[in-house]
């Protein structure tokens, strides 16, 4: 059974009294401990599918089922209970995290929310959490707007992984970082799914990072589903056009910056 399968999935809405399908019709499984990727251009449906999917947009029609349970079922409580094992990290870490929190703070408030510690125990995890990430102790009593970017990733990645997740999606997570970070990052999403089993539902407009993460990708364009694969039969082998354009673009990009 796929940890996630998601059916004929659908959400529109109103732009000056018409109706825009911005996720129409979408299907697609995931496998546990396996990452997929979502690619297209802005505007083509990437984001709002992975908010249908965590449940912070309602859909107007389709199903949505973790582990076996519709989540479309749920009411509040019970959604409540499976977000412990459905997380997110956005694209902008700095807008995601509180500035007005110490990075201790941040890190251990979901596991407090949750009862999973007690407040004693909140330095300590908090600690973890970062080596788990790669960064260190002197970090805790510092706030957001001390850190790098890159780092700024790291923390929300370490929050997000506190309430050790089944299901991570990742919205542009490498976009607005340089070239190096990038590669950091992503190096340590893939050690991190090694050593949790998590499976990544990845959203990219760029094939060349999503290729570095996941093995299999969905190409959006105006909310559907135009090309579904591998990452590598996508990327060498693509037989849309409107694939074979973002494959071009994602490699004028790669020589760019180098």
């Amino acid at each position: 059974m796929a940890l996630l399968e998601v059916r004929n999935l659908c959400k529109s809405f109103r732009d000056s009294g018409k109706a825009v399908h911005a996720v129409n019709g979408v299907s697609f499984s995931l496998e546990a401990g396996t990452a997929l990727g979502l690619v297209g251009e802005s505007g083509s449906g990437k984001s709002t599918l992975a908010r249908l999917v965590l449940r912070l947009l309602e859909p107007d029609a389709g199903s949505i089922r973790f582990n076996g349970t519709n989540l479309l079922d749920l009411d509040f409580h019970g959604m409540r209970a499976q977000r412990r094992w459905l997380q997110i990290v956005f694209q902008d870490p700095f807008s995601a995290l509180n500035p007005r929190m110490p990075v201790h703070q941040l890190l251990s408030e979901p596991l407090l929310n949750f009862g999973l510690i007690q407040s004693g125990e909140a330095r300590a995890k908090a600690s973890e959490l970062l080596a788990l990430v790669g960064l260190d102790d002197s970090g805790l009593f510092r706030f957001p707007h001390e850190f790098s970017g890159g780092q700024r990733q790291r923390l929300c990645i370490a929050r997000a992984l506190s309430l050790q997740p089944r299901l991570l999606v990742l919205d542009e997570p490498t976009s607005g970082l340089d070239v190096s970070v990038q590669a950091q990052l992503l190096s340590l999403l893939q050690r991190l799914q090694k050593q949790f089993g998590l499976s990544y539902l990845f959203i990219s407009h760029d094939l060349r990072v999503v290729k570095a993460v996941c093995g299999q990708a969905l190409v959006l364009k105006d909310g559907r589903v135009v090309e579904a694969g591998s990452t590598r039969q996508l990327f060498s082998r693509p037989s849309q056009a409107y694939t074979r354009q973002l494959v071009e673009a994602s490699k004028a990009l790669s020589l760019a910056k180098f």
